[in-house]
């Protein structure tokens, strides 16, 4: 469900080339702290707040003369050296061990697409694309030819006779610029069945919700996205006055479908589950539609067969059905138009890829290594299981999947004992989470089966190939390759996801508990770390991420990932109840500089998470006879993490995950091994008495 990054840093892919903004720039709309900014000129903090610890997590907080008593204060006494000496440049929001994983994950990626020696036919595509990638001389002689070609044919179009062809071309199938997309899943009612989603129009604002009440991340996206399209309709001959009417025209489509369309916050309820269980069939969706030709596109796109089709919102297709008339047709062309400009834009000569880095608030990069790193991004994401099978190859073995794979049956065995001895849960409910627990499948470090490449080609510029050819034909084949697995079940040993992130992750529609290729050889795992690294490491992100699979959102699942309630009245409110306890002991604390609250009931599901599989993996250490001491130590190192304190205060604001000094410390004391462990009694601040140290099953 989520990985082990905090989300302080966000990356956006824009037509191919990844953008990483930083802080407040990126979130705007979000919560941040009220008060004037306490830093000094290299950005640290001058001031000392937090209750009950000092936010040590917040950079300059921790100095040469701040106590740092392991009875009082685990995380900081842990950490103490890193997060004193630690140095942020200018520049860089954070730094911890999760960034050193995804840090040393992304080198190694961009190591072996720069590879000379990589082979075979897979090495050639890689190869093929990063120079095409890379080759500005071409990219220039190209310009933004493209880009105008497709908008002269889409303002050409006059009747929606002219647009219903458009849409339903080959050419539109193509460029994958149209009012409607679609992809592979799995079958929401038998998933162990492939499905395709049909996905609503593309929102330029990323969230319905913005186009009812703008916040300042809608404005910027919208100021963003404006010097975009005003930049290269200028360039193709526009006025002002032409680029800011397309833009208008685009808006207000946008506007009046998003409507009906769901938003960000209700996708991220429990209750988006089931309402996305609408299966279509083609002859189903002609039924539905009026004027919208979603059937012949479908028809198009080789959906014309499938009965497995899932409508993701209703409402989106009802509306753009009404939307969808002659009185429309310029918003619909202005729609069009800014979409081909947005797919395309940073995928032309150097000037576009520049203005596009620009309009997202990234300064001009015209270097060697800035066009490296962005290079090396487009080829994972287009190429993913070709990048993904050298590095696993050049970086992992079977010894270390064998390793983590006995890891994690070893916590999910614990967490059938954890689960089954509990008095939180019904015995009907118990039942149900073994056998869920039972059936979960590993996925770790890398894929027994990866997709076949051998019969796609990547042209060189010298035979004639550009690199937007390149990445339409790639699309193409994956296209092509998702067709057929239609009416087939899906096969486990096929993963279909990049293995070099540095993540761990559940999945509930599958079942499926994903441990990373890139999260090896990292401060969470190395095969020679002793056992209490290991678990403390990324045996406690497993343990977590499995607790996903039995809390308040996992019991919406059955075992086969199947959407089905298994959880009773009783069952619900007695969870709720441990999760309020949670929620209440981090409503306790003040971590930011004007005092206040922290929001305990966002964090409550992680804390939860954490609490529960520090329990499942504790009493492995019993049964193992780990070194508690060692154990712990090892926790709160792994999640060291120092951040600026705008940084901090998005993150504490408005993320789900506990800040990391209050999950380490919260965490730890609500288990006797840790008093032993750390010596701490009544009096300390890392001690909690016997009737408030909580478990969560």
């Amino acid at each position: 469900m989520r990985g082990i990054k905090v989300g302080i840093i966000s990356t956006l892919i824009v037509a191919g080339t990844a953008v990483t903004l930083t802080g407040c720039s990126l979130f705007g709309g979000v919560e941040s702290a009220t008060t004037a900014s306490s830093t000094d000129e290299a950005g640290k903090v001058t001031a000392v707040y937090g209750e009950p610890w000092i936010n040590s997590v917040t950079y300059g907080m921790v100095k040469e003369d701040t106590e740092h008593d392991e009875k009082n204060d685990w995380y900081l006494s842990v950490n103490y050296s890193y997060l004193k000496d630690t140095s942020l440049p200018d520049g860089k929001e954070s730094e911890g061990a999760c960034f050193d994983a995804e840090n040393k994950a992304s080198a190694r990626v961009s190591d072996i697409i720069k590879d000379d020696n990589l082979s075979g036919h897979d090495g050639e595509l890689v190869k093929g694309l990063y120079s095409l990638y890379t080759d500005w001389d071409s990219r220039d002689k190209e310009g933004v030819r493209f880009i105008e070609e497709n908008i002269k044919k889409i303002r050409e179009i006059e009747s929606m006779e002219d647009m219903n062809k458009y849409l339903s071309s080959s050419e539109a199938k193509r460029t994958g610029v149209n009012l409607v997309s679609f992809d592979i899943d799995y079958d929401y009612d038998e998933p162990e069945y492939y499905s395709y989603v049909i996905i609503p129009t593309e929102l330029s604002l990323n969230d319905a919700a913005e186009y009812s009440s703008r916040t300042s991340y809608g404005d910027m996206l919208y100021d963003g996205l404006n010097k975009r399209v005003s930049y290269v309709l200028g360039r193709l001959g526009y006025s002002e006055d032409e680029s800011k009417s397309i833009m208008e025209g685009c808006t207000d489509l946008e506007k009046s479908i998003s409507s009906s369309m769901k938003t960000r916050e209700f996708k991220s309820s429990n209750d988006y589950v089931t309402s996305i269980k609408n299966k279509r069939s083609v002859e189903e969706i002609k039924n539905e539609t009026v004027n919208f030709p979603l059937s012949e596109i479908m028809n198009t796109y080789g959906l014309g067969g499938s009965k497995r089709n899932f409508l993701l919102e209703p409402d989106w297709l009802k509306k753009l059905d009404e939307y969808y008339t002659q009185e429309h047709i310029s918003q619909i062309r202005d729609y069009l138009t800014v979409s081909t400009i947005q797919k395309f834009a940073g995928l032309s000569d150097k000037e576009s890829f520049l203005k596009v880095l620009e309009s997202y608030g990234v300064a001009s990069e015209d270097d060697r290594e800035a066009t490296e790193n962005y290079a090396d991004n487009f080829v994972k994401n287009k190429l993913t299981d070709p990048v993904g099978k050298a590095y696993c190859e050049k970086y992992t073995d079977k010894d270390i999947k064998t390793d983590i794979s006995s890891i994690s049956k070893k916590i999910i065995d614990s967490y059938k004992e954890l689960v089954g001895a509990g008095d939180v849960l019904s015995d009907g409910a118990k039942q149900t989470a073994v056998k869920k627990l039972d059936a979960l499948q590993v996925n770790a470090v890398y894929p027994e089966k990866w997709e076949d490449y051998s019969g796609l080609t990547v042209k060189t510029a010298d035979e004639g190939g550009t690199l937007i050819n390149a990445t339409l034909d790639i699309d193409e084949y994956n296209w092509q390759k998702k067709l057929e697995k239609m009416g087939e079940k899906k096969d486990p040993d096929l993963w279909d996801v990049d293995v070099t992130q540095a993540s761990v992750t559940y999945w509930p529609t599958q079942n499926c508990l994903n441990i990373f290729a890139g999260i090896t050889d990292s401060d969470y795992y190395r095969l020679d770390m002793s056992k209490e690294e290991k678990y403390a490491g990324i045996g406690m992100l497993i343990a977590c991420e499995i607790d996903h699979a039995i809390d308040d959102v996992g019991c919406l699942y059955d075992e086969k990932g199947k959407s089905a309630g298994w959880w009773s009245d009783e069952d619900r409110s007695a969870y709720e109840a441990v999760k309020k306890r949670v929620a209440d002991q981090y409503s306790g604390f003040k971590p930011f500089k004007n005092d206040t609250a922290y929001n305990g009931e966002r964090v409550a599901s992680r804390a939860c998470a954490e609490i529960a599989g520090m329990q499942a993996v504790l009493d492995i250490a019993e049964k193992e006879n780990f070194d508690k001491k060692e154990f712990f130590k090892a926790y709160a190192s792994a999640n060291r993490m120092l951040m600026t304190e705008k940084s901090m205060e998005i993150a504490g604001l408005n993320y789900t995950d506990p800040l990391a000094f209050l999950k380490v410390n919260e965490t730890v004391k609500q288990f006797e091994s840790f008093f032993e462990a750390s010596g701490a009694t009544e009096g300390d601040r890392m001690y909690t008495s016997a009737d408030d140290r909580i478990r969560v099953w």
